[in-house]
């Protein structure tokens, strides 16, 4: 009698004094998974399985760390140079709203020569410059204002690759633009 043979006519022993069927039938199939791990089954049995490895959790990068990697930034994002007091255009520490904040590094970059950002791009250069942290998700949120004319959804050439960027609308502009800003103020006072 081969070792499977006798693993099996133990366990069938094993469940004898098991009067419910559905019960006897989980109790043999335990009975037998316990006794086939612990004993080696013999050639020409079915295959042991080998348990997985434990899964191991890996650390997410910040966005700016990601740079090279799915999240990529285009290079003459990378060497975008803006400071929080760009000429012609509002304070930094003026923007109240999250999207009026995506809405300035969008005309900052537009106004530098580089018409549109992806999400990673926006979140690396508000990143960089204000130390603040926007995850790309968290950008994706200027979507809501495609409606009100602010920004629109566009792609860019970058070498051979395209990128879905945000393009800043006239209206996107005029939110973010110290002129308006002060003729804004002018009507109001």
């Amino acid at each position: 009698m081969s070792k499977l043979e006798t693993l099996l006519k133990l366990a069938e022993e094993s469940v004898r004094a098991v009067e419910d069927p559905e019960l006897r039938k989980i109790a043999f199939q335990e009975i037998l998974r316990h006794n086939l791990r612990s004993e080696e089954v013999p050639s020409g049995s079915a295959p042991r399985r080998p348990s997985a490895p434990p899964r191991q959790t890996k650390k997410r990068a910040s966005p700016g760390a990601r740079a090279g990697g799915p999240l990529a930034v285009r290079p003459e994002v990378e060497t975008l140079d803006l400071s929080p007091d760009e000429p012609g255009l509002v304070p930094w520490n003026s923007l109240s709203t999250d999207w009026r904040k995506f809405c300035w590094v969008l005309e900052a970059a537009r106004q530098k020569k580089i018409d549109g950002l992806t999400n990673a791009e926006i979140s690396y250069v508000i990143d960089k410059v204000f130390r603040q942290s926007y995850e790309p998700k968290v950008v994706n949120n200027l979507k809501v204002q495609i409606k009100n004319g602010m920004v629109k959804p566009a792609t860019a050439k970058s070498g051979d690759r395209e990128y879905a960027v945000w393009r800043i609308l006239a209206a996107g502009i005029k939110e973010v633009t110290a002129k308006a800003a002060v003729a804004a103020n002018e009507r109001q006072g």
